[in-house]
Formats: C-alpha cells, structure tokens, sequence
C-alpha cells in the first residue's frame, strides 16, 4: 500500500485513497495510476464487468492493472465514464484515440459520446477527418466523415476531388472515397477480397529444379513446399535469409518463408535464372508484384532489379494495365518505367469513356493515393483532345499526353522524342 501511495497518480477524481469502494487500481503504459470504482467500471465496460468476477487479491493487496493506453488517453476514457463534468475536446488526435480505447474495452456509451465529438471535429475539415479515421481502421468514423465530404461537394460542385490529406492514404482507399461520392456502398478499411488479381493458373510445383541433393539450406514456403538451395549462394541473395540460415545451425536446415510456394519459386527463378531455360521467369504482372514484394521484405536486390527490367515489357504488352504498371513504378522510384507506364495508361483510358480502365487491384492498398489522383487528372485533361481529334502518329499522341501533364502539373522525364 505504501508503495502504490508513493506512485505517480493522476489528478482527481482518480487519487481518491478515502474512499473504501475505490478499490480498482489501473496503471496506464507511462506508469501513471489511476484509482477507480469497481461499480463505475463494471457498468460502463462489459470487458471490465468480466475482468472484475474473476477471483481478486485479497484484502489490503493492491495489484495494479497495466493498460495499453497513455495516462492522456486513460484519462480521458475514465473520465467519460465518470457522471462528472466532461472535457471539451478540440483536437482529433485527442478524440481518435480515445474511441478506440471504447471500442476495445466494450464502452458503447463513451462510444457514442466520443463519436458526437469526432462528428463536431469533422466538420470544418471532413478530408482530414476521414484521412485519421481511414489511419487508425475506425471504420463507423470515416464513414461520418466521407458522408460530410459528400454533402459538401454536392453543395458545391467545383469543390476539388483532392484534399492533402489525401495524400496519407492508399489508392485503394481513395478509390473507395469516390466510389462513395458516386453513390456505391463501400467499406473503407476492408479492401475488397480479390486475391492477387491474377488470371493465370498457379505454377507446378509438384517438380521443380530446386531440389539439388548438395543443398543445405531448405526454404520452406507457407503452405509447406520446400526449395532446396545452397548456403552460400543464399547469403550472396539475401543477407537476411543468409542470417536466418546460418542461425538455424549446422548441416541441413530449413528456413521458413513467409510467401506460398508459388511466390517463393518465382523469386528463385529471378535469382536462378538457367532453370527458366530462356523463357521470361514471371509472364504475370500481378505475380510479379508478389514476387517483388517478397525481394524487398527479405532484401533480395537482384531480383528486384531483375524486376524493373521486366516492368516495361509488361506496360507494353497490356495496356489495360496501365494503371497498375504505372503506379507501383511511381511505387519504387523507377522513373523510365513509370513513365512509359504512364504514357500507355493515357493513350489507353483517354480513348475510352471516362472510369474504363480503372478497375481495382489488391496492390492498390500498398502505393499513395497521390500518385492515383494524379494518373486521373493526366486522363481527365487529355481525354477531350483524344475525343475531338484522332491522332496520326505517335508524335501527336506523345505531345497530348505532354500537354496533360503540364495542364495537370505532373512531371515526366521522357524524352521530346518518341
């Protein structure tokens, strides 16, 4: 008792020693306590109404509760479920949280009260709003805050269909924003269940050639496919798979990937390429991107490089995936390839009623909605010229799509020669 009495406690009503009913004791992440009513607790959250049937210390024993949340936000949460005069809250930052310490506690109540402060903060700025909400999964407040943006472009049309808040989501969540303002149910948080977006069949991969009997090193993919290759080699590749290799001890030893079989072999045929036998080792820009992101988590450098190489051949064998193309070139930095894959998905969906061509894709969630938006307006200011004039050749087709880019302001590093 007399070391809780020492502790750093948090102002009242939260340091009541008095009273014998204030018999809970929780200690936020910064080592802040707060001294609180069972019966308050039990009432306003169902999670602390089970916590506190489980069988106690006994009497004169105090155990602090330690609780995930900063004393700030533990305050704030008790304090709404206290019946005493509330905070007026003038910042997001200080409401966001607090409505997800409710929701993961079983306040209802402080919800709700929290979410009439989120709709009041929301108003004047309903992008930024929608933007936090969209940041921390809250599903119910961006959905407040996109109805407000909606109301407010309806009220006035020329009101623009980019905000800088826009810029600290995903392009796939943009793209659901202005599904929304066209009228489409939508739910922000939860990309849609689309797999990788890939048509093809998946690989064999009952035989393959990575099965060399030397090998010491097995890579185990997620759904238990095994590739066996050499330590050595796998260090050159990969210092990261390199390490995991070597700490996984002496002899033969496997290596768990996290990536299904299909990913994986991809990624060894960027590596080893002799086994593809002069074929293309990925034919798919869906399954390349996978692959791709499989190079970067463990730092395989030369297969990302190998899939840069690969991304213009598949800008310009597709069009209609332009925009894919486009945006994860944008993605990595890879200036050429983006342009080339931004020049394509111009003179593609240009020549097409607006919206073709802009179907979604699960990769859509990895890249900013910046570099989306952008790709729209390029379309939006070269569409009129492909609709009114037919253009002959290549050189008039790149001087329309140069001067969207000027109109829309978004760069390019091609050259004035096509």
């Amino acid at each position: 008792m007399a070391g809780l009495r020492d502790a750093n406690w948090a102002n009242a009503p939260f340091n009541n020693f008095e009273s014998p009913e204030a018999t809970v004791v929780l200690r936020s992440s910064d080592g802040v306590h707060f001294r609180t009513y069972k019966l308050v607790l039990a009432l306003a959250s169902e999670f602390f109404q089970g916590m506190l049937d489980l069988p106690q210390p006994p009497d004169g024993q105090e155990m602090p509760i330690d609780m995930t949340e900063d004393g700030e936000v533990l305050d704030s949460l008790l304090r709404a479920c206290y019946p005493t005069v509330q905070p007026y809250y003038t910042s997001l930052d200080d409401v966001i949280p607090v409505i997800q310490a409710a929701q993961k506690y079983e306040m209802p109540r402080v919800v709700a009260d929290m979410r009439s402060h989120f709709r009041r903060l929301a108003a004047p700025e309903p992008p930024v709003a929608w933007a936090a909400a969209v940041k921390h999964g809250l599903e119910d407040e961006a959905a407040i805050a996109a109805e407000q943006y909606r109301q407010a472009r309806l009220r006035r049309p020329s009101l623009s269909s980019w905000h800088p808040a826009f810029a600290h989501v995903s392009a796939g969540v943009y793209a659901r924003l202005q599904r929304f303002c066209a009228g489409e149910p939508v739910a922000f948080c939860a990309p849609p269940q689309a797999g990788t977006g890939c048509r093809h069949p998946p690989p064999a991969l009952g035989a393959h050639p990575y099965m060399l009997r030397d090998a010491d090193v097995v890579l185990r993919s997620t759904d238990g496919h095994g590739f066996r290759v050499r330590k050595d080699a796998l260090r050159g590749l990969s210092p990261a798979l390199g390490a995991l290799a070597d700490a996984a001890g002496a002899g033969r030893v496997t290596v768990d990937v996290a990536a299904p079989g299909a990913v994986l072999l991809g990624l060894l045929h960027l590596c080893y390429p002799a086994p593809a036998r002069g074929r293309r080792p990925l034919s798919c820009m869906f399954c390349t991107y996978e692959v791709l992101k499989l190079a970067l988590r463990y730092g395989v450098a030369p297969a990302v490089e190998r899939v840069r190489a690969l991304w213009d051949d598949f800008a310009n064998e597709d069009r209609s995936r332009g925009l894919m193309a486009a945006l994860i070139a944008r993605h990595m930095g890879w200036a050429q390839q983006a342009d080339q894959a931004t020049h394509n998905f111009v003179l593609y969906a240009a020549t097409r009623p607006l919206g073709e061509g802009y179907e979604y894709f699960p990769a859509m969630e990895d890249v900013s909605a910046q570099y989306y938006h952008e790709l729209l307006r390029l379309v939006e200011h070269a569409h009129p010229h492909f609709q009114t004039q037919v253009p002959r050749t290549d050189r008039d087709k790149f001087a329309i799509v140069q001067r969207a880019r000027s109109i829309a302001k978004v760069g390019s590093t091609r050259s004035a020669t096509l």
